[in-house]
């Protein structure tokens, strides 16, 4: 009677963890916890597992035929742009691409990368919603995955996204440079990592210039162009209200715009309200608001992200790699 050979699921099912992680622990690569290693290496003796070519497989990879790309939303032209760059790189790789969105909830991702692995998708770009990563985590251990746009600290996970602090403390320090200290901020949902970052550059930048952050200017939770006219409309109305406004994405700046432009034809004085917005917003150059906007790649970043998630099926590297995408500024209107 013919022994079964020991198998790397074996092994897994034996010290509790994924395939992935066995075959991580027998290839000798890094970002292993000590205590799951060890508890592998016994599983491995105690079996009297041997690895062969399918272990060895999994982890320096292989050409993979349909991958997945999670995103926050279809109805951003940006986000658009993004699921373009990667389906360019994968098409060129013969790749099939399943595309999804999350509108931003936590619960609704978790599901669809789980039903994206039931159909056999195990290589992902994703777009990362909500405050709760612990599923993307999980899924990271079983599945090839990409970062893009936003990046998650504790994910064992390639990412690429722009470079959201350094831009936004560029940008408003260059408002506090020229005598603006009265800057709002517009925010979306405040979880959101971007967002996050944006803030913190807001931030730094009155800290380095030593000035005093008025903390009522701040506003978050705005999804819509039409949210953001209605906080502006009420900053405007405040006993001090802001001779700059900084607004973190192009909704958020064509509400701002939108408002600034109502206030001036009602006959009051905004012509010197300097509006910087942060994404693309073609409608800005038809404003004669003074107006920035903070311009990146979107379609770059999900190439670089497809062409992470190509070399990372085939092991061409294998400590996670984090790609900070540049942010160019242009001036639409001083």
């Amino acid at each position: 009677m013919a022994v079964r050979q020991v198998t790397l699921q074996d092994v897994a099912e034996a010290a509790g963890v994924s395939a992935k992680t066995v075959s991580r622990v027998v290839n000798g690569e890094r970002y292993v916890a000590p205590a799951t290693a060890e508890r592998v290496e016994r599983a491995v003796r105690d079996l009297g597992f041997r690895p062969d070519h399918a272990a060895r497989t999994l982890a320096r990879g292989r050409h993979f035929r349909m991958a997945g790309l999670l995103l926050t939303t279809l109805e951003n032209p940006h986000v658009v742009a993004l699921a373009r760059g990667v389906e360019q790189v994968l098409r060129e790789e013969g790749t099939s691409l399943l595309i999804a969105s999350t509108d931003e909830d936590a619960e609704v991702e978790r599901r669809m990368v789980e039903e994206f692995h039931e159909r056999g998708v195990d290589s992902l770009v994703v777009v990362p919603s909500g405050d709760v990563h612990q599923h993307l985590a999980e899924a990271a251990e079983r599945m090839s995955m990409v970062l893009a746009h936003r990046a998650i600290d504790g994910i064992d996970a390639d990412s690429v996204a722009p470079d959201d602090v350094g831009s936004t403390r560029a940008a408003v320090a260059e408002l506090l440079a020229v005598g603006h200290r009265r800057i709002a901020f517009l925010g979306d949902l405040e979880y959101i990592y971007n967002i996050r970052r944006r803030h913190d550059g807001y931030r730094q930048a009155y800290r380095e210039a030593g000035a005093p952050i008025d903390e009522r200017l701040i506003r978050f939770g705005m999804r819509t162009a039409e949210d953001a006219a209605m906080a502006v409309r009420a900053l405007l109305d405040a006993v001090e209200p802001p001779t700059a406004i900084f607004a973190t994405n192009n909704l958020l700046c064509l509400g701002a715009l939108t408002a600034l432009r109502a206030a001036g034809r009602a006959g009051e004085d905004v012509s010197s309200v300097h509006v910087v917005g942060f994404d693309d917003l073609p409608e800005a150059q038809f404003v004669t608001q003074p107006v920035t906007l903070l311009s990146y790649d979107k379609a770059e970043v999900g190439r670089i992200a497809a062409r992470l998630l190509v070399s990372r099926a085939a092991g061409r590297h294998r400590d996670p790699e984090e790609v900070t995408v540049p942010v160019e500024v242009r001036r639409i209107r001083d």
